[in-house]
């Protein structure tokens, strides 16, 4: 109830904080995980009550460049002893920042009030104020990670232990399962690293709240969470009726016509920016969809395998840091991003015998773009770049998971229940030279 009481006081700056409280400081409300400790009203910068949130504190990004070495993320800074700030560290905590903000209003959000009629999972009648309040604090947040991206490398560094998750898609029942069991304490006092492949909208029933969740936590923690782009981070895909609901169709539902695409556009704008790929501690190369056909890499191919790591990193790098549309069929695309979020393992070596030519690809006919690729292009790709694994999404699985092409690469699937199916939700803990599989139990 407290949680309900300050988040309606949020929305509402003509209220009073409530009583008990000292002036609009942040206080708990209630045995919940670290980020319902959040303030009752957004304060600006001069600390006067003020119904418009502002930039987050991350947002400022210095165009510093990190230390030599393998692909460090580019939001990452150094003092000239080679040390972090404590800015960064110290960002989860500033209660009045709109990524808190948001995460209080998504408690809000899951908690049911039989007396207000709100089910679980419902924003429930709000007044047309409050929506636009709301909408500004994701617009916020949302250009806020944005600069975090642009400052990122198209190919990012993770070390482990690390927890990768893949498709989402729109479940957030899913997604907060797996906060309860991984990262109950809180992303920003877990001693893991958090990769998430992409595709976190569309077809589920919340996509919007599962976006803003992880919009939140990214400009909050931007060193310990890595958003992956998917191949349904882009406009035509988010936009496409058929998705039922699309995420398109459900930012217009909740805030309307004008406001829902300014919303929609804003965090797309944000999707532009999200890297392609990841290597976890030099050994597992994680994407959405799939290794890209030889021919793209270029001169990236190295008899040796250290020296070709770093030129595989490099070449995913030059991929441009905002890439609105990476169809390559269109002006401005980038074949080597779309391999990245689109390709896909052939089905079976029976099946795709007459598909892939020498190089081990093919076209990808199921999909009707990118290409397949088989266990021996696997083996090659791994072996020329002193890989061990490929840990990719993009496809559902009745488990959860596949491991697949000789051991060699694992699909994951975190979204159970997709479409109506009785698949399971599934990520992977990438520790200590281990990969181990963890799946929700409902």
């Amino acid at each position: 109830q407290g949680t309900v009481e300050r988040f309606e006081s949020l929305w509402n700056p003509n209220l009073n904080p409530s009583p008990g409280m000292d002036g609009a400081s942040g206080t708990h409300s209630g045995p919940h995980t670290p980020r319902s400790l959040r303030p009752i009203t957004p304060t600006s910068h001069s600390g006067v009550n003020s119904p418009v949130p502002f930039e987050s504190p991350v947002a400022q990004v210095s165009p510093r460049d990190p230390p030599p070495g393998l692909a460090r993320n580019r939001s990452d800074k150094f003092d000239e002893k080679g040390a972090r700030p404590r800015r960064y560290s110290e960002a989860p905590f500033k209660m009045e920042s709109a990524p808190n903000q948001l995460l209080e209003a998504l408690r809000f959000f899951e908690l049911p009030l039989p007396e207000k009629q709100k089910p679980a999972f419902c924003w429930g009648n709000q007044a047309a104020a409050q929506l636009k309040l709301l909408a500004s604090y994701i617009v916020s947040v949302a250009r806020d990670v944005r600069k975090v991206c642009l400052a990122e490398p198209r190919c990012v560094h993770v070390r482990a232990p690390c927890y990768i998750l893949g498709d989402l898609h729109g479940n957030y029942l899913d997604l907060i399962a797996f906060e309860k069991a991984l990262w109950r304490i809180g992303v920003a006092l877990s001693p893991a690293n958090f990769l998430f492949l992409g595709d976190y909208v569309d077809r589920g029933s919340n996509s919007l709240e599962l976006i803003v969740y992880l919009l939140a936590q990214k400009a909050l923690c931007p060193e310990k969470i890595v958003l992956l782009r998917g191949n349904h981070e882009m406009r035509t895909q988010n936009s496409y009726s058929a998705y039922n609901p699309c995420f398109r169709a459900s930012c217009v539902n909740l805030f309307g016509d004008e406001m829902g695409i300014e919303v929609w556009e804003c965090i797309n704008k944000a999707f532009d920016t999200f890297p392609l790929a990841a290597v976890v501690d030099n050994s597992i190369f994680c994407v959405h969809g799939g290794i890209p056909s030889a021919e793209l890499l270029g001169d990236a191919v190295s008899p040796t395998a250290t020296v070709g790591l770093k030129n595989l990193v490099n070449n995913i790098n030059k991929i441009p840091q905002d890439l609105p549309q990476p169809d390559p069929s269109f002006p401005g695309g980038n074949a080597l991003a779309w391999d990245l979020m689109w390709n896909d393992p052939a089905p079976s070596e029976k099946e795709c015998v007459d598909e892939v030519g020498n190089d081990g690809f093919g076209p990808n006919k199921n999909r009707g773009t990118a290409h397949v690729f088989n266990a021996d292009a696997l083996e090659s790709f791994l072996r020329v770049f002193g890989l061990s694994h490929l840990v990719r999404a993009h496809e559902m699985r009745k488990t959860g998971f596949q491991v697949q092409q000789h051991n060699q690469m694992a699909t994951i699937f975190s979204s159970s229940g997709y479409c109506g199916a009785t698949n399971e939700a599934c990520c992977i803990l990438a520790c200590e030279g281990k990969k181990r599989f963890i799946r929700l139990e409902h």
